[in-house]
């Protein structure tokens, strides 16, 4: 039987998720009598599961004896390696936010350092790889630990306790004397380990976060690059560092550790929390000893709980006193953890400069700083003196007291000489500690020169632009991989903000930042006959492209079989904006006049009811019947099948979708570096299904797009082109049971067969005499005949009117054959020279020869033969 094939759903990478009903710190009370095995199939099966089982699940699978460590290994490294374009991607993120504070105090990773990751499994560990050592929660890379790690040759102080090695943790913390898998923050100084605490929070880094470290003899360097937040998302990430020395000589002013951070972005995991935020354990920063009274030597910086700036102190949670997160962005705490005292001095939240702060005349510097007094409730007290050169001014100055003491002001730099303005902050504590700063400014006396770059700073898509910049220095520096810079000129894939830095040997810069303007790609508009495009597998789609205005585009690709979803082109038009399709999966790809590009992905449904393929046995036993089955224009079961679209490459930039099924999500959807993907999830009739778009970036919703086929079935199909964060579908399952329905023909045959319905294909056929039939059933919806041949037979049977022949002198022998085909299907097959398919043949002989000619009959049912032995003779020669 030849039939259409019908469109094919593929199944993608699909993200079950379990809902998070009313998760308290403690994730939700959880049936333990689930067992491991349903647990890994809920998620769609392990390599899903391992990335995003709760806690208590991952407590039942771990310790079932049947769980496949390795496999798991496999699985979390084959996620963290799909998010490779993404965090190189962040990795150049990073660069720009560094921008040109020379003395900004983040150190980008570089060859030098290791990389803590989960077992290696059966690939082993990579270059720069050093494995985790402990695991527990929801396991490696979120709920692990280091291997203690020794200091070259020097040991560290912690209020009073000296160690000579200490261990990384995955939630954000180094410690000292035994590792830390805690993800519920507590307050300093009631916490219960020795630690320096970056950020401790859920942190979550199976996708595209990485802690690294590096030991030198001189520091020790712990940086967490883009972590995440339990339970696997990746969304928003923080960057912060963690320096520790064994005396003041890295970090100065007598201090031995500092904790920096980049780019601050998240503050609360799942658990209580949601989107990132707003949970019942606020992160903490700061340093602290393993006692757990109320009082005791610690620094605590804020409890973190909110996607904000907004900044109440360094203690209390809630209403009024949670921190924001953005409140640390670009800030620094430098530590003195070499003392015992219960009243720590106060501490400065910013960069005070690189020593000397050097500027040219005619420029400005910010000398905005702020104190903290580390303890609860301390006020903190300023005392300023500015020895400032004659002509130097503070513009804007002033001195604020209290729990966060500050100044605030402009330098300005118009006499050349050295300027320092001494600040002594004293607390209230008892008894009183106090810390003094120097801020030291040279104003050296050369006028720097102008910074201006060239080149085109608007680019499309997929292009670069070359910029230069211009201006009598010594050196530039970019803000910039080095792969896409050389000296004063950049070649720059990528838009966004960028940085140059002109810089004069005497030790004087100017920094210019500029914006690329990179434009997505295109989103072509098109029109459609028929609209929508839903046609019959035998027919053609008409589509054509409609640009804006705005638009010139000059080039046309129309891709047929797009993701391998069938499809082709049968005709373009002459100046390629037009194209006649068949139903299948397409891409069109255009190119304007300024070779920017754009595309779009779409599809021509199919129509055709689902018709099995099957091939009929001759029916040998009489007149019987055929029973035709399976022919549905759509079932009481199926799947929910959707393409997620996008017109840049890069997929959704973080934007996804949640399925849920009669309440519960079942599934999590996105796409990452693609423009095009199906997923699906069963469903069957009764079952509401909603879909809920979550939006990463306004600005890019626009590219994206979904197609819904509810139960399988492209009549059921709904597109939605305008996706904003919300409830973007809802309805119930459209699974129905319905039989194809048409008109039954015997084509060919007897013509006196019999349906028990003719009017659809799900039915019983009956033939009332033997004969060789021909039965098409032509659907309903597009007329396309399905045609099967049934043979309706006995096996034959032959004779011949000769068994034994004795032939004289070149006598001929005529064969004739007598036979039984009830259905007249069977083929008579005679030996050469004689003529199949005939009832008689004639042979002749020329010379002397003994023969069995044997004759064979053969239809659907079965066969038979006939033979006869042949003796031929000639009189000798005289």
């Amino acid at each position: 039987m030849t039939r259409f094939l019908q469109n094919t759903f593929i199944l993608c990478f699909v993200l079950f998720v379990n809902p998070l009903n009313g998760l308290a710190q403690s994730e939700a009370e959880y049936t333990t009598t689930q067992s491991a095995e349903k647990i890994l199939d809920s998620y769609g099966g392990l390599e899903h599961a391992v990335i995003h089982m709760t806690r208590d699940e991952w407590e039942i699978v771990r310790a079932w004896d049947e769980f496949d460590e390795n496999a798991y290994l496999q699985a979390l490294n084959d996620f963290k390696a799909s998010y490779a374009a993404k965090r190189e991607k962040l990795k150049y993120a990073r660069q720009n936010k560094v921008l040109d504070n020379h003395c900004g105090c983040w150190i980008e990773p570089d060859a030098s350092y290791f990389t803590l990751v989960p077992p290696p499994g059966l690939g082993g560990l990579g270059s720069g790889e050093v494995q985790w050592a402990t695991q527990g929660g929801a396991g490696w890379d979120v709920d692990c630990s280091s291997a203690p790690i020794s200091f070259p040759g020097w040991t560290f102080e912690l209020y009073g306790d000296v160690y000579t090695e200490f261990y990384v943790n995955s939630k954000g913390m180094i410690s000292f004397g035994g590792d830390v898998i805690d993800w519920t923050p507590t307050k300093f100084p009631e916490a219960e380990y020795n630690q320096i605490t970056g950020y401790w929070q859920d942190t979550d880094n199976r996708s595209v976060g990485e802690i690294m470290y590096k030991v030198t003899p001189e520091a020790v360097y712990v940086n967490f690059v883009e972590v995440g937040y339990y339970n696997n998302h990746d969304d928003l990430t923080n960057n912060f560092q963690i320096i520790i020395t064994p005396n003041d000589g890295i970090i100065g002013d007598g201090n031995n550790a500092q904790v920096c951070y980049l780019d601050m972005n998240w503050a609360h995991g799942d658990i209580g929390g949601g989107g990132g935020c707003c949970g019942p354990d606020p992160g903490v920063t700061g340093a602290d000893q393993a006692s757990t009274a109320s009082v005791g030597p610690h620094v605590q910086f804020g409890r973190f709980n909110l996607l904000d700036d907004t900044y109440n102190g360094p203690y209390g949670i809630g209403d009024g006193a949670d921190d924001g997160i953005n409140w640390l962005d670009y800030k620094f705490f430098d530590l003195n953890t070499a003392v015992s005292s219960t009243n720590l001095p106060p501490v400065p939240t910013e960069n005070l400069g690189c020593d000397t702060i050097t500027i040219c005349i005619g420029q400005t510097y910010d000398v905005s700083v702020n104190f903290l007094g580390p303890e609860p409730g301390q006020s903190v007290t300023l005392d300023v003196t500015q020895n400032l050169i004659a002509g130097n001014t503070i513009t804007g100055f002033s001195v604020t007291n209290g729990e966060t003491a500050s100044i605030a002001g402009v330098f300005n730099g118009n006499v050349a000489g050295i300027n320092t303005i001494e600040i002594t902050a004293v607390d209230d504590g008892t008894p009183s500690s106090n810390m003094s700063v120097t801020m030291v400014i040279e104003v050296l006396d050369v006028v720097l020169p102008e910074l201006t770059i060239e080149g085109n700073l608007a680019i499309c898509a997929g292009a670069e632009t070359e910029i230069t910049a211009i201006g009598d220095f010594d050196s530039f520096s970019w803000n910039l991989s080095s792969q896409f810079t050389n000296g004063n000129v950049a070649t720059i894939p990528f838009g966004g903000n960028i940085v140059v830095t002109g810089i004069l040997d005497i030790g004087c810069q100017v920094s210019m930042t500029f914006f690329i303007d990179q434009t997505p790609y295109y989103l072509p508009e098109i029109t459609t006959d028929p609209s929508p495009l839903v046609i019959c597998s035998d027919d053609t789609a008409y589509v054509a492209v409609v640009p804006d205005p705005d638009e010139n585009f000059i080039a046309y690709i129309w891709e047929a079989d797009w993701n391998g979803l069938g499809g082709e082109v049968y005709q373009v038009g002459p100046d390629g904006d037009e194209a006649w399709l068949a139903p299948g999966m397409y891409r069109l790809e255009v190119e304007d006049a300024n070779g920017c590009f754009g595309q779009r992905v779409f599809q021509v449904n199919g129509v055709d009811a689902d018709i099995p393929e099957m091939t009929i046995p001759p029916m040998c036993t009489g007149l019987d019947t055929v029973s035709f089955e399976g022919g549905f224009s759509s079932t009481d079961e199926g799947d929910l099948n959707m393409y997620l679209i996008t017109s840049d490459n890069a997929g959704w930039g973080g934007s996804f979708v949640n399925i849920s099924v009669n309440g519960d999500v079942v599934a999590t959807w996105t796409l990452t570096n693609s423009t095009f993907g199906t997923f699906s999830v069963p469903i069957a009739f009764g079952d509401m299904i909603e879909i809920e778009y979550i939006s990463a970036d306004v600005n890019s919703d626009l590219n994206n797009s979904v197609q819904i086929y509810n139960c399988s079935n492209s009549l059921n199909e709904t597109l939605i082109n305008n996706l904003s964060t919300g409830i973007i579908y809802t309805s119930e399952a459209l699974c129905e049971t319905q039989a194809a329905l048409g008109l039954w023909e015997e084509t060919s045959g007897p013509g006196t067969s019999w349906f028990e319905i003719d009017t659809q294909y799900n039915t019983l056929w009956a033939p009332t005499e033997y004969g060789m039939y021909e039965l098409c059933f032509y659907e309903e919806s597009c007329n396309i005949p399905y045609c099967y041949e049934v043979e309706v037979t006995v096996a034959p049977t032959i004779t011949l009117n000769e068994d034994i022949v004795f032939l004289c002198n070149g006598e001929d022998l005529d064969l004739f054959a007598e036979i039984t085909d009830l259905a007249g299907t069977a083929e008579i097959n005679w030996p050469y020279p004689g003529t199949d398919d005939v009832l008689n043949n004639q042979y002749d002989y020329d010379e002397y020869t003994e023969a069995i000619i044997v004759v064979e009959i053969e239809n659907g049912c079965g066969s038979d033969v006939a033979q006869v032995e042949v003796t031929a003779q000639f009189e000798p020669n005289t």
